[in-house]
C-alpha cells in the first residue's frame, strides 16, 4: 500500500479546530430524580451524529492521499548458453607442476567452480585421451555435471592412451551442433600435443567454425623440466611415490590457430592461479542473456473511500434533518 499524494495528510491538522466547538446546554434547577430516568436510544445517537462528520472528514482526506496498492510481477527471461567442457584425462595430467596437486586435480576445481557460476546454462562433458567420449551430454542439472567431474580419473588403460585433441572436439561439435541456443561454445583443457585420432585439431576447428561454435582453449603446465610421479612397490608391499623429471613443451601455435578459426581465444595457463582467473574471465565473456518483463498493476482507491465519506455525510444529515430535527421557536 502507499499513498500518491500523502501531503494531504497534513489538513488533519485543522482537525482540532472542527472539534473545538462545545454543546449547548439549558440548564435546570436542581432535580434528584432526573438521574433516575433512564438514557434512551435517540440520546445515544445525538452524541454519535457528529462523530460521524468527523469520520467522514477524515475519509475526504484519506481519499485525497490517494491510497494505491501495487501489484508488480516480473518475469525473467534467459537466453542461455549451452557450453561443452573437454578436459584431457592423459597420463601427462599427472605432472605435479601445479599447487598443491596435479594438473588434472587443479583443473577439477577450478572446472567445479566454473560450472556453480552457470546456474542458467546447460553443460556438457566429454573427457578424452587416445579417444574421447561423453560423460555427460548438455544438461541443465549441474549436480549431475559436478557429480561427473569428481569421479573424472587419470586414464588408466580404459581407453586407448595417447592425446586426441581433434577427437575431442569433433565429439563436441557432435554435441552442439543441433542446439538451438543463440550462443555454443567449448572450453578445451589440455596439457598435450595432438598425437593421435583420425581426425587432426585444426580440420575439428573448421568444422567447429562451420557450425558457429566457439572454441575457448587452455593449454595447462609450464615448460621446461617437470616433476612426474612415478609409483614403485617396496619388497613389503608398500607403495612408494618418487619423482621422475621429463622435459616439457606446449604447443601453443595449434591451441592459437583452433581459437582463432573459431573466434575463440587461447590461454595458458602455468599455475592453479592462473588456471581460476581464465575460468573467471571465459564466465564474464560469455555471460547470459536476460530479458525481462514487468507488469504493474495499480488499484486505487479514492472512489470507494470517497463513497464512504459521502455515505457518512448523507447519515449525518439525514439524522440531524429527521430524528433530531429542530422546530424553530
Amino acid at each position: 500500500m502507499k499513498f500518491e499524494n500523502p501531503w494531504y495528510f497534513l489538513l488533519l491538522l485543522l482537525f482540532p479546530l472542527f472539534m473545538r466547538k462545545k454543546p449547548s446546554f439549558v440548564y435546570f434547577p436542581f432535580m434528584p430524580f432526573l438521574k433516575t430516568v433512564p438514557v434512551t436510544l435517540r440520546v445515544i445517537l445525538q452524541k454519535v451524529v457528529p462523530w460521524l462528520g468527523y469520520i467522514a472528514l477524515f475519509l475526504i482526506v484519506v481519499a485525497l492521499a490517494r491510497p494505491q496498492k501495487i501489484d508488480e510481477k516480473t518475469k525473467k527471461y534467459s537466453e542461455g548458453i549451452d557450453i561443452m567442457l573437454l578436459l584431457d584425462i592423459s597420463d601427462s595430467m599427472r605432472s605435479e607442476d601445479f599447487k598443491p596437486d596435479n594438473r588434472l586435480v587443479v583443473a577439477k576445481k577450478v572446472i567445479r567452480d566454473f560450472v556453480k557460476d552457470r546456474e542458467n546454462d546447460r553443460i556438457g562433458l566429454i573427457v578424452f585421451s587416445g579417444e574421447s567420449y561423453t560423460l555427460s551430454p548438455l544438461t541443465i542439472d549441474h549436480d549431475v555435471i559436478l557429480k561427473r567431474i569428481d569421479d573424472i580419473e587419470i586414464n588408466k588403460g580404459d581407453i586407448k592412451q595417447g592425446t586426441a585433441i581433434g577427437m575431442a572436439i569433433a565429439n563436441g561439435v557432435a554435441r552442439l551442433k543441433d542446439s538451438n541456443a543463440r550462443t555454443r561454445i567449448m572450453v578445451l583443457v589440455t596439457d598435450g600435443d595432438n598425437n593421435t585420432g583420425v581426425i587432426d585439431p585444426i580440420t575439428a576447428s573448421e568444422l567447429s567454425a562451420d557450425n558457429k561454435i566457439k572454441i575457448y582453449s587452455i593449454g595447462i603446465g609450464r615448460d621446461g623440466k617437470i616433476p612426474f610421479p612415478v609409483y614403485t612397490n617396496t619388497f613389503m608391499g608398500q607403495r612408494v611415490k618418487q619423482y621422475t623429471y621429463v622435459m616439457n613443451k606446449l604447443n601453443t601455435e595449434i591451441f592459437e590457430k583452433i581459437s582463432k578459426n573459431t573466434n575463440g581465444s587461447f590461454f595458458r595457463a602455468t599455475d592453479s592461479g592462473a588456471l581460476a582467473r581464465i575460468f573467471k574471465k571465459i564466465d564474464r565473456l560469455e555471460k547470459s542473456k536476460f530479458i525481462e518483463n514487468k507488469l504493474v498493476r495499480v488499484k486505487d482507491y479514492f472512489p470507494e473511500i470517497l463513497k464512504w465519506s459521502l455515505g457518512l455525510f448523507a447519515a449525518m444529515l439525514a439524522l440531524w434533518s429527521f430524528l433530531f430535527r429542530r422546530l424553530p421557536l
